[in-house]
């Protein structure tokens, strides 16, 4: 019997829950989330990965799973495995910012980070149109085209 496809969010954290023996319950109680969160992201993350999750969402569930919030997302870096904590830790800061799809909440321009802010951990993003200044997440994120292994974005190895 083979494990979960880990081409996709779904799978990824398929695995998570097979590897921890936690139920979708448990770990959402446990990441601080409703047990639907994780249901979501089964049901919908078999066709677009961790596009349609929230970054905060992930990143609690990849805190409270013991794996890397970029893993759990993208399938990109290592896993990063160890034995969660029984009592939830901060995570330490990523060592790359998270890649998102941006746009301003108050006016809805596109926000792209360019320059040093590409690769920069930051957690705040400004409006370049309207001056607003906004956090889209508790963790560092990078505004970016397209997300990584979609459309003209950075090619994903394996």
């Amino acid at each position: 019997m083979s494990g979960p496809d880990l081409s996709s969010i779904a799978g990824r954290l398929l695995s998570v829950l097979a590897k921890t023996g936690l139920k979708e319950r448990d770990l959402s109680i446990k990441a601080g989330r409703s047990p639907g969160a994780i249901n979501a992201i089964l049901r919908r993350g078999r066709k677009n990965d961790g596009a349609g999750a929230r970054v905060a969402v992930i990143a609690d569930l990849a805190r409270a799973a013991g794996v890397s919030p970029g893993w759990l997302a993208f399938g990109e870096g290592a896993r990063g495995d160890f034995v969660p904590s029984p009592s939830p830790s901060p995570s330490p800061e990523p060592t790359a910012p998270i890649p998102m799809l941006l746009w301003c909440p108050m006016c809805r321009a596109r926000h792209i980070d360019v320059g040093e802010f590409a690769t920069k951990l930051h957690h705040t993003h400004s409006c370049q149109e309207c001056g607003l200044t906004w956090r889209p997440a508790v963790v560092a994120t990078v505004g970016v085209q397209f997300l990584p292994g979609f459309k003209n974005g950075p090619e994903v190895s394996e």
